[in-house]
């Protein structure tokens, strides 16, 4: 089974593309701008493919010596000897995850003589290389990509809503806590910077900040750019409770395992 879009269009950015779980009401925000991603697999086992990733990410990596790996793993297979080889060569297991992706290991710090020993291990079925993608975020034709157009919004029936009882996620280069636009509505417990590997996203490049403004800034406020006059604006969901995320670094720069670990983080907190 595949994802129902190519795993680099489901992350072209926020404003790019929003996901909604219905059932538990929290909508995803990905703000990571466009990633040249391949196209990963999400549930059961597809079978085994050819096994040539060996050349594929001595080609790719852009380090000498080490690179930082995504372990495709069938499922019900023991990942012991994953993380036993992670171990022996100095590498180290940063995610293992669960609600998305759970056949994927990632492993950071990796020799690339190590790929072809990780390749022969019984149930690895895919190596693709964990790529740094470097100053992701643009801006540009964002609102149209996401169905955010005031005619796209008023064609899916959303005509009176305002967010009370959604959760947000934005994934993104983290949030502004102490914003005016939203500030009082933040489950901080919710939050989590995976850039730095901790429980503060806050936002120390800006686009996050902007993000989380377009999707849950409050009414009642206005500004006056010194063209039309003073202006009214709000958010899409201004009543919505916002989570931040922060998988990206002060550059607007990140990891597509840190990226995967941000959606799991999303999912596993969708309830309050």
């Amino acid at each position: 089974m595949t994802l129902p879009v190519d795993f680099k269009s489901l992350i072209i950015g926020l404003n790019w593309t929003a996901y909604r779980r219905k059932t538990a009401k929290i909508l995803f925000i990905f703000g990571v701008g466009a990633m040249c991603i391949p196209a990963l697999s999400w549930g059961e086992a597809q079978g085994p493919t050819p096994r040539n990733a060996t050349a594929e990410v001595l080609s790719q990596s852009v380090k000498p010596d080490r690179v930082n790996l995504l372990i495709h793993i069938e499922p019900g297979v023991d990942r012991v000897p994953v993380r036993a080889l992670a171990a022996k060569h100095g590498g180290v297991v940063r995610y293992e995850y669960k609600a998305v992706l759970p056949k994927v290991i990632n492993l950071r710090n990796m020799p690339l003589a190590a790929v072809a020993a990780l390749e022969k291990i019984p149930g690895v079925f895919k190596i693709e290389e964990d790529k740094y993608h470097e100053r992701l975020i643009k801006l540009d034709e964002s609102t149209p990509l996401i169905n955010g157009l005031q005619n796209q919004v008023l064609s899916a029936g959303y005509t009176n809503s305002d967010g009370n009882g959604v959760r947000v996620c934005v994934i993104d280069t983290g949030i502004d806590t102490d914003h005016s636009m939203y500030s009082d509505r933040i489950d901080s417990s919710a939050g989590f910077d995976f850039a730095n590997n901790d429980s503060i996203p806050e936002d120390d490049h800006g686009h996050g900040s902007h993000v989380a403004g377009i999707a849950v800034g409050r009414t009642g406020l206005s500004v006056n750019f010194d063209c039309d006059g003073v202006e009214s604006f709000q958010g899409i969901a201004p009543a919505a409770t916002l989570i931040g995320v922060k998988v990206l670094d002060s550059d607007g720069g990140g990891y597509d395992s840190d990226v995967i670990a941000g959606i799991n983080h999303c999912v596993g907190n969708a309830q309050a």
